[in-house]
C-alpha cells in the first residue's frame, strides 16, 4: 500500500505569483524521477471534439475562438 501523506494548503490557485510553490513543490509534496522510455511509443489519437464558441465562468463570458 502506498504511504499515505497530508497535503498543505499550496494556496495554487489564489490568483498570486506561483513561482516559489511550483519552484518548491518536491519540499510540499513526495517526487520521483521518471526516466524516459528507450523504445516510446506515441499515444493513439481519440476522436475529436469541437468547443463550443463561448463559455460563462464567474458570471463573464469567454470566448474560445479568441
Amino acid at each position: 500500500m502506498a504511504a499515505r501523506w497530508t497535503t498543505r494548503n499550496t494556496r495554487l490557485f489564489s490568483g498570486t505569483e506561483q513561482v516559489a510553490n511550483f519552484r518548491s513543490m518536491s519540499t510540499i509534496y513526495p517526487v520521483r524521477v521518471i526516466r524516459r522510455s528507450t523504445r516510446p511509443r506515441p499515444f493513439e489519437s481519440g476522436t475529436a471534439i469541437a468547443l463550443p464558441k463561448s463559455f460563462t465562468y464567474g458570471g463573464a463570458s469567454h470566448d474560445t475562438r479568441a
